[in-house]
């Protein structure tokens, strides 16, 4: 499964993933200071799971019925480091969510899907 990280996940998380063999890109190395359209678009391109902290792209999702990526996860806890970003992540990958077609909204406790 291939991800596409918004700016506002840290390269150094980023990384730290891709050691851990996760397909992860980073909007900071493709394309810096893209608009969420055009993240949008990239996703949609690429095939990719979206992953941000900006929860704008879900009213935008849910509000225009057209193109869709192929997933979409709102992280929505308070990103205390580049590590603790790292931690949540690999715990969110761990668990075995299908985010194929879905909104995964992700939080220290628990993530709720809905279908996109």
């Amino acid at each position: 499964m291939q991800y596409l990280a918004n700016e506002n996940i840290p390269l150094s998380a980023i990384l730290a993933l891709r050691n851990s063999g996760i397909d992860i890109h980073s909007i900071k190395e493709i394309f810096p200071g893209a608009k969420d359209e055009t993240v949008l678009a990239l996703a949609i391109k690429e095939n990719a799971i979206l992953l941000t902290f900006d929860k704008d792209f879900g009213e935008w999702v849910f509000k225009n019925k057209s193109n869709k990526p192929k997933g979409i996860i709102l992280l929505r806890f308070t990103p205390l480091s580049a590590e603790h970003i790292t931690r949540e992540l690999k715990k969110l990958f761990s668990i075995q969510i299908a985010f194929p077609n879905f909104f995964a909204v992700a939080n220290e406790e628990k993530v709720r899907v809905v279908p996109l």
